[in-house]
């Protein structure tokens, strides 16, 4: 499976992460492959992690959908701060998804 990252580091710009032990903690994380490879794991619809069920810390929120490209299944994440929109968020995704399946037709 091939693993895209963009944007690690705006969750660095953040105010809950300006702790140099959450930073390092939170950025070994999006190196470790076992989390990566939960993160990727495909359930259905949309799927929102809160706080300690993420992995990653207390502070953030992974919110993530399945999409499905000719038969090429994937996952999309966001990984942000608990307080972010969640609506906008969600919105966002659908967007990405529809995009990437409707390039796959």
């Amino acid at each position: 499976a091939s693993v895209t990252m963009t944007g690690r580091k705006n969750i660095l710009m953040q105010p809950e992460f300006n702790n140099a032990d959450k930073i390092r903690d939170i950025i070994s994380k999006f190196e470790d492959k076992e989390i990566i490879n939960k993160i990727e794991e495909n359930d259905n619809g949309i799927n929102i992690y809160i706080g300690s069920e993420t992995e990653f810390d207390d502070d953030v929120t992974i919110v993530k959908m399945k999409y499905d490209a000719q038969g090429e299944e994937g996952t999309i994440a966001l990984v942000g701060p608990k307080r972010m929109e969640y609506d906008r968020v969600i919105t966002l995704l659908e967007y990405i998804k529809e995009n990437i399946e409707k390039e796959g037709k």
